[in-house]
């Protein structure tokens, strides 16, 4: 699922009253116009915007006031993703991952839900502790995945509250193992080294034999 709505909260910059091309292109798509909104993002795009970055990736992947180009939008979310802007970070995992604009690449798609659930983006943190749960791309960490879907579930991330609730008995089950192993763990640590009984000196530690030489037959 890709989070394709534009970012419409920045505020002009300097504390100047001049909009900037990034809120002129939010006005523009709240009107439907978005040729312009296209116009105003582009140029805000190459001041290093990031979020006037991040809705380039938006237009071009909608195909909104440009023909439509999953190259280009992959483009603009990588460089919105590099300054941390998290719904370019997770379009990205999503986008490695079916292999849209790029090639196919699992482990990419780990690293950008991974860092977006870094940042709290909760809709990363399902994917990405989803994926360490069932142990997608040999990554499976059972408490950890779990960690970031209760955190999704507590934004209200409604796959997460449905994944907890579905998998009750399942994560009850996990939940136990992990308590025992770890009361096994504990156990070996506190259990006391085994003393080596000294060796007789009647009994000397026996060498190695020599490896058997290879003879031909004669």
């Amino acid at each position: 699922m890709f989070w394709l709505f534009v970012t419409i909260n920045a505020n002009a910059q300097d504390g100047s009253t001049a909009k900037t091309n990034y809120e002129i292109g939010v006005q523009a798509y709240k009107e439907g116009d978005f040729r312009q909104a296209f116009d105003a993002w582009s140029l805000g795009a190459y001041e290093e915007n990031a979020e006037a970055q991040y809705n380039l990736g938006v237009l071009y992947l909608e195909g909104r006031g440009v023909e439509r180009n999953p190259e280009q939008a992959h483009a603009w979310f990588l460089r919105a993703a590099n300054k941390n802007q998290l719904e370019a970070q997770y379009n990205l995992g999503h986008m490695s991952l079916s292999g849209i604009g790029v090639d196919k690449d699992v482990a990419a798609a780990l690293k950008w839900w991974k860092g977006a659930s870094t940042g709290g983006y909760p809709q990363a943190q399902f994917n990405y502790g989803r994926a360490l749960y069932l142990g997608i791309g040999n990554q499976q960490n059972v408490p950890e995945g779990l960690r970031l879907i209760r955190l999704a579930a507590a934004q209200k991330d409604q796959r997460a509250v449905d994944f907890l609730s579905d998998s009750t008995e399942e994560i009850a089950a996990h939940e136990q193992k992990l308590m025992v192993a770890q009361a096994e763990a504990d156990v070996k640590k506190t259990k006391p080294a085994s003393t080596p009984e000294p060796k007789s000196e009647l009994e000397p530690e026996l060498e190695k034999e020599p490896a058997a030489k290879k003879m031909v037959a004669l």
